[in-house]
C-alpha cells in the first residue's frame, strides 16, 4: 500500500460499505463537506455526481476492499466471488481511531466483514436487516450478533424494532414510510458518533434512536 494512499485512509471521518450506505453517505457530505469520506464498494462509483453536481470521484475517496464480484439479480445486488485477506487487513490496520464505518449488515461485502475480528473493533455503525429484505445472510448475521454485547463501540439500529415500534403509532404503515423512518434514525445515529450538530428541519425521526438498537441480553 502506498504511503499517499495510507495518508488518505486514515484522515478518513466517515466511510460507507455498500451502495445503500453510500446513498446515505452522499446525503451526509453534502449536509457536511468538510468531512472526509470514502465508500467501500465492489467498483468504482465514478460516472455518480455529488448532491451538488460534482463528479464523485472529487471528494469520494473509493476504497477497493472487495473488487472480484459480479452483479446479479439484473444488478440489483453482487456476489463477492473471493476476498484477499492480506488486503483487508491492511486496510482495516490503516483507518484511525476517529474513524467511524457503517453499512447495511446484509451487504455481500459486510458479510464478509463480519468474520474479521478486527473489523469488530472498529467504530461501527451497522443496520440490521428487515426479514422482509430476505437474505442468505441471516445465519452470519446473527452469529455476530450473539456475541455482539461485548463491544461497545459497535451499534447496530435493529430494523424489526423500528417497524414493530412504528406499528404501535400507525398500523396503516407503507414500506416507503418505514424505510425513510430507518434512514432517519440511521443518520441521526452517525451525526451523532461523529459529534456534528443535527438540524432538526433535516433529521426528524420520529422514534427514539436508542429505542431501536439491538440489545443482546
Amino acid at each position: 500500500m502506498e504511503n499517499k494512499y495510507r495518508e488518505i485512509l486514515s484522515a478518513l471521518d466517515l466511510v460507507s460499505i455498500g451502495f445503500e450506505a453510500f446513498n446515505l453517505l452522499v446525503q451526509i457530505k453534502g449536509m457536511y463537506p468538510h468531512l472526509r469520506v470514502g465508500y467501500i464498494y465492489y467498483a468504482a462509483l465514478d460516472c455518480l455526481s455529488d448532491w451538488h453536481g460534482n463528479p464523485i470521484v472529487d471528494n469520494f475517496t473509493f476504497i477497493p476492499l472487495m473488487t472480484d464480484a459480479v452483479p446479479i439479480y439484473n444488478g440489483i445486488s453482487y456476489r463477492v466471488c473471493s476476498i484477499d485477506v492480506n488486503t483487508i487487513h491492511a486496510h482495516l490496520e490503516v483507518f484511525a481511531d476517529h474513524t467511524v464505518l457503517f453499512g447495511t449488515m446484509h451487504d455481500p461485502i459486510l458479510v464478509k466483514l463480519l468474520d474479521f475480528y478486527q473489523f469488530s473493533r472498529k467504530r461501527l455503525i451497522l443496520r440490521r436487516p428487515l426479514k422482509l429484505e430476505g437474505s442468505s445472510a441471516k445465519p452470519y448475521i446473527d452469529k455476530y450478533l450473539r456475541f455482539s454485547k461485548t463491544w461497545d463501540h459497535v451499534t447496530v439500529l435493529d430494523s424489526h424494532k423500528v417497524i414493530r415500534y412504528l406499528n404501535r403509532l400507525d398500523s396503516l404503515l407503507t414500506l416507503p414510510e418505514v424505510g425513510e423512518e430507518i434512514e432517519q434514525l440511521w443518520l441521526k445515529l452517525i451525526l451523532e458518533e461523529l459529534d456534528l450538530p443535527i438540524l432538526p428541519e433535516i433529521v426528524s425521526p420520529r422514534l427514539p434512536e436508542r429505542s431501536c438498537l439491538f440489545v443482546n441480553l
